[in-house]
């Protein structure tokens, strides 16, 4: 949370650029303190690197989030399938079903 300054008027300029730059460090300070807070994982510099951390592979309500990882192979591509078991359930009984696809071209 980032606090806010309200600046009269009437204040000198002095004063009005002293409470600027306090603005401006605490903005700073609040940068910083959520970066320590929320580490990600580095860049991979390729798929056999690439590591996906426990909080990356659990929902919030606890269930497991990463259902499938092929595994990294150098004759096929890597893949994933995230889902909780509840939603998969759910598409058992769905009609029409879509699924978006992300490819990632690692060659490049």
């Amino acid at each position: 949370i980032v606090p806010f300054i309200y600046i009269k008027q009437g204040t000198t300029p002095t004063t009005r650029a002293k409470l600027n730059c306090q603005l401006k460090s605490l903005k700073r300070m609040a940068q910083r303190s959520r970066q320590a807070a929320d580490r990600h994982p580095i860049n991979p510099r390729d798929l056999e690197q690439l590591h996906l951390p426990p909080d990356y592979i659990q929902a919030n309500s606890g269930e497991p989030l990463l259902l499938w990882d092929s595994g990294y192979s150098t004759q096929t591509r890597r893949s994933f399938l995230f889902g909780t078991p509840s939603n998969t359930a759910a598409l058992h009984d769905a009609e029409h079903l879509v699924v978006p696809v992300l490819c990632v071209d690692t060659t490049a």
